[in-house]
């Protein structure tokens, strides 16, 4: 449920809010938790979860092959085998919001176009919307 601030009141945005202040009584007393509204940084690793529930245990860290994915990492050699090197992702915490907006728009493409298509149809579909009908005012 989502609310706007007005002064000293909370404006119900959605249906949901608008449902739970219909269930109300005016003077009724009720606890409220205050959560911010996402971040952008919250908004992708919103997705990356729910590839990641989809996926299972398949991949455990869904930014970091991500990162590979696009690029983002160093190949590095295993300590002591000069003939073996493995990618090493970068950290999207380590990225500043510049760089990881530009992370997101590759890994985007990635997820659309090599991802999806490989994921059940009711997933692709629902991961597909959360990333082409992100909710207006999620992240700052």
């Amino acid at each position: 449920m989502d609310f706007n601030v007005a002064k000293n009141a909370l404006i119900p945005v959605d249906d949901d809010a608008r449902a739970k202040m219909r269930e109300l009584s005016i003077g009724e007393k009720v606890r409220v938790r205050i959560q911010r509204a996402p971040t952008f940084r919250d908004y992708v690793h919103m997705i990356f979860a729910r590839i990641g529930k989809v996926r299972g245990k398949s991949v455990q860290n869904i930014a970091g092959w991500l990162a590979i994915a696009t690029g983002r990492c160093d190949i590095v050699p295993l300590p002591g085998d000069d003939s073996r090197s493995f990618p090493v992702p970068h950290s999207t915490s380590s990225m500043n919001a510049v760089e990881f907006e530009a992370f997101w728009e590759d890994a985007r493409e990635v997820i659309l176009q090599e991802i999806l298509p490989l994921l059940p149809a009711a997933d692709a579909a629902a991961i597909r919307d959360m990333i082409e009908h992100p909710r207006r005012g999620s992240w700052s």
